[in-house]
């Protein structure tokens, strides 16, 4: 099965509709925060939204729609704090201050927001919607490798794209472990992260560029 393999949904056009959709998915991040995707049951949520089920289905034919949209409005969060804070770098001082302003962001949405990772973790254990992850990451990897680009040793410019992507599969998945961790523990992880790893993976170790 390939992305497009996952159930479409009803997109709703009135106000009114478009708010009972947003109603709908904040009872389900609750639920799956709270139970996990396997728990939740498409009958439980129509009862804590305070909908009749067939009111449900009229906007989302399943449950993995529903993760899906909530991927979705989490991923459009990130991309817009991501470009908000982002700006071409000039200097290898620049390119880290833009990685740590990145990677710091993020990590700030996973603290602060638990169902984020739930909802991330119930999209991972599906294919299709761990395919479409995926390609989100590639797309905010291009969006990064565009403003480091010019400062990333030329040894490395070969492939700067790909570099980085793993760079940011690296980031995301030691935030999400962080959660996991003491907080404390957790936000030396995330400094050891930002301020060593990454730069040294990216080759901006340095301060200058030359």
């Amino acid at each position: 099965m390939t992305p497009d393999a996952v159930p479409s949904r009803r997109l709703p056009e009135q106000q009114r509709s478009k708010v009972r959709v947003e109603a709908i998915l904040d009872c389900a991040a609750e639920l799956i925060a709270r139970d996990g995707i396997d728990a939740m049951t498409m009958s439980e949520l129509a009862s804590a939204a305070d909908l009749r089920l067939p009111s449900i289905y009229r906007y989302f034919p399943g449950k993995t729609a529903i993760v899906q949209t909530l991927l979705e409005r989490y991923e459009t969060l990130v991309r817009a704090r991501l470009i908000e804070s982002i700006a071409p770098a000039g200097t290898v001082q620049d390119a880290r201050e833009v990685i740590s302003s990145v990677v710091r962001g993020y990590w700030q949405i996973f603290r602060d927001d638990t169902t984020y990772a739930a909802v991330w973790s119930a999209a991972v254990a599906n294919p299709d919607l761990a395919r479409i992850d995926v390609e989100n990451t590639r797309q905010t990897s291009a969006l990064i490798a565009d403003v480091i680009r010019g400062v990333v040793p030329e040894s490395m410019q070969y492939d700067v794209d790909q570099l980085v992507f793993t760079c940011n599969h690296i980031a995301g998945s030691t935030v999400r472990f962080a959660t996991l961790l003491d907080p404390d523990e957790a936000e030396r992880i995330v400094d050891m992260l930002v301020d060593h790893i990454l730069p040294t993976a990216l080759g901006l170790s340095g301060t200058a560029k030359s």
